[in-house]
């Protein structure tokens, strides 16, 4: 999305007019993401651009990937100022250890072993309206399928444990 009126060759050009985007490839979309953050959250801006998305690919065979952006540090504070997250409740030391060390970005071996939990952790995060991203694409009837590990090779990789949302339509 681009302010109305600007040449679509300069837009290509210069990343810094792009007010929102959302990429699409082979029927995935990603990366919805607001630029110009005054504008508000991805779920507001960039309904029309997935809307726009979701007919060009058609609603039946699109899927779409969300960042978890901001996952490890709301586990981490979770866990340090005792915040009430659900699925941190009942959790033994040694549980309770390799989801810090994940979150931290130090153990990609305790992965593994707590895979399911992180699973539960980013559930929580998405169901708390905590992740943008997923938000934009459960506005659009987008249901969540599965956390997809080890799938952010972004630079912001270690703020999710490498953890991303897979959403498909209806």
């Amino acid at each position: 999305m681009a302010p109305n009126g600007t040449d679509l060759e300069i837009v290509q050009k210069v990343p810094q007019l792009h007010l929102a985007r959302l990429f699409v490839k082979d029927n995935v979309l990603y990366g919805a993401k607001v630029i110009n953050r005054t504008l508000g959250e991805p779920k507001l801006v960039c309904g029309k651009i997935l809307d726009a998305a979701l007919q060009d690919v058609g609603i039946d065979k699109a899927r779409a990937r969300s960042t978890l952006h901001g996952l490890s540090d709301w586990v981490l504070d979770g866990m340090r100022i005792k915040k009430r997250v659900d699925s941190l409740s009942g959790l033994s030391d040694g549980e309770l250890s390799a989801i810090e060390a994940i979150a931290k970005g130090l153990s990609t071996e305790k992965y593994d072993t707590s895979r399911m939990i992180w699973e539960k952790l980013a559930q929580e995060y998405i169901d708390r309206g905590c992740a943008t991203e997923a938000a934009l694409y459960q506005s659009r009837e987008g249901v969540l399928t599965e956390i997809e590990h080890h799938a952010d090779t972004s630079e912001l990789a270690n703020t999710s444990g490498g953890a991303m949302a897979l959403f498909e339509f209806q």
